[in-house]
């Protein structure tokens, strides 16, 4: 995916992982090297430069050697973590819910019980 990004014909593509790289404050799938050898990258004036969704300004692009650089973390590593959480997150949901059920179906058995007897 990386080395078509910028093309015009993977627009959306590139749209897609500016969103995930500004978004996760990441660069790349492994980190902002992922760049190196892309189209992107071989039109470009400096061979240290990433797209500005790698960048903490997140207005131009920015260089590697620079304060504004988010690349040493991929954004493989961020989606994982974030899914990860969810997946976490919607286990307890469920785990809580779970026990809920079993809580108000042993209150109601012993509310009857009392109530016949």
């Amino acid at each position: 995916l990386l080395q078509n990004y910028g093309q015009p014909s993977y627009a959306i593509v590139s749209g897609s992982i500016n969103s995930i790289q500004s978004t996760g404050t990441c660069c790349g799938y492994n980190n902002g090297d992922d760049y190196l050898g892309s189209n992107w990258l071989a039109v470009q004036l400096d061979s240290d430069l990433r797209p500005f969704s790698c960048c903490t300004s997140q207005t131009a692009s920015c260089t590697t050697n620079s304060d504004d650089y988010n690349g040493e973390l991929g954004c493989a590593t961020v989606v994982n973590h974030t899914v990860s959480l969810f997946y976490w997150i919607l286990l307890a949901v469920v785990v809580s819910a779970g026990f809920l059920v079993f809580l108000l179906i042993s209150i109601s058995t012993i509310l009857i019980s009392c109530l016949i007897y």
